[in-house]
């Protein structure tokens, strides 16, 4: 049974979020939604711990 936490986020084809790309990709990979959802919580937390930072401004 699916619960509302089991059911994928929607990912736009062509997005420009950096969250949406790193869904695309763990997407693309084929790995699973459990996976992205823990991979989606550690990313937007280091983004949270760098101020918000986009990744690529980042050195």
């Amino acid at each position: 049974m699916n619960t509302p936490n089991d059911i994928p986020v929607y990912v736009p084809q062509k997005s420009v979020r950096f969250i949406d790309q790193l869904r695309g990709f763990i997407r693309y990979r084929n790995l699973s939604y459990q996976t992205e959802k823990t991979y989606v919580h550690w990313a937007v937390n280091f983004i949270r711990f760098n101020k918000m930072a986009h990744p690529q401004t980042l050195s």
